[in-house]
């Protein structure tokens, strides 16, 4: 599964307040997941990645992002609770200073956040195997009408 198709699959079950006008839904839940992913089990850790995936997406969807354009080869990555700084810093001072309204400047920080955590969380080489996890389970949730709430267990 390609970043492009991903994106486009996985906004399907975006189901949140103010979608398409909303950067502080996805950014707290990407700071969750990032928090779920580094304390998960091992043998968790591909279920999680796919969470943080989900978010970055939701992230980049709302920002007017393609995710296939920010995921880049990175020389080297800066600490995760940097990154998470920056990003929270930026939609705090978005919604705060500007009323939601995204900012080119705002943009460069969500790529370049989404591009280091996505390394951090989502190996190439388990990529495509995260992605299609993940879509397939939203896509059950979906179907059953359960993508609200939380937990596995839906």
């Amino acid at each position: 599964m390609n970043l492009t198709d991903y994106q486009t699959q996985s906004r399907d079950t975006a189901m949140y307040p103010d979608r398409d006008r909303n950067l502080w839904y996805p950014t707290l839940g990407l700071v969750g997941e990032i928090a779920e992913y580094l304390t998960a089990a091992e043998s968790e850790k591909i279920k999680e990645a796919g969470d943080v995936a989900w978010y970055c997406s939701q992230l980049c969807s709302e920002a007017g992002l393609n995710l296939e354009t920010i995921i880049q080869p990175i020389k080297e990555l800066e600490t995760i609770t940097t990154v998470l700084g920056q990003l929270s810093e930026c939609v705090k001072k978005l919604y705060r200073d500007r009323n939601g309204e995204v900012s080119d400047k705002d943009r460069a920080i969500v790529t370049h956040s989404i591009n280091h955590l996505w390394h951090h969380c989502i190996p190439s080489k388990h990529q495509s195997i995260i992605l299609s996890t993940n879509i397939t389970k939203l896509q059950s949730r979906k179907i059953r009408g359960v993508l609200g709430g939380s937990g596995d267990d839906r």
